[in-house]
């Protein structure tokens, strides 16, 4: 049963990281065509690298949207994103999605560059960094959740106890000596 739910809950954690995946790449592209909009500091720097001000519209990008789409949760779960405990520690959570986040924007950039095409790369940088911080502010949320007192009684595993008054007397003590105090 135990079994079941974890499953479940990676898929729907799967599903969840992957929306987040493709609206950091569409915020990507939003963010480099209104550059100038945004922020002007932005588009000044982007200007000095080399960036031009129009870039190609979305659709030119779909292309490359859906084999990001396709790539994210094989990639996440190869750096063991979704094998870490429910409640892991924030310091393996944050270094298993960048190397997941580095790994697929860089694989985008690669992968445009062997199809030739002259897509902003800047996009693809951008596309790294949303995505990380999404999918990190979605991983702390649900942490806040299941840290909080509802969460917390919902993770609490039950035990039924069917015996003898002597056998059930003898299981209490010793939950008590070795299990948790909320027995």
């Amino acid at each position: 049963m135990l079994r079941r739910q974890r499953q479940l809950r990676v898929r729907v954690h799967k599903l969840i990281d992957l929306a987040l995946f493709a609206l950091a790449f569409w915020l990507a592209h939003l963010l480099r065509a209104n550059a100038d909009w945004f922020s002007p500091w932005l588009f000044g720097l982007l200007a000095r690298l080399g960036g031009t001000a129009n870039i190609d519209p979305f659709i030119d990008y779909t292309w490359l949207f859906v084999i990001v789409v396709l790539l994210t949760p094989p990639v996440l779960e190869s750096q063991g994103f979704y094998d870490r405990p429910l409640l892991g520690s924030r310091r393996q959570t944050v270094w298993q999605l960048f190397r997941a986040c580095a790994l697929i924007a860089g694989g985008a950039i690669v992968v445009q560059f062997f199809v030739r095409e002259q897509l902003a790369r800047s996009v693809f940088v951008f596309f790294g960094g949303i995505s990380f911080l999404l999918v990190l502010t979605k991983e702390e949320v649900v942490r806040r959740i299941l840290e909080s007192r509802s969460g917390r009684d919902r993770m609490r595993k039950r035990l039924i106890v069917a015996g003898t008054p002597e056998d059930t007397a003898r299981l209490d003590g010793y939950l008590a000596s070795h299990g948790s105090p909320e027995f």
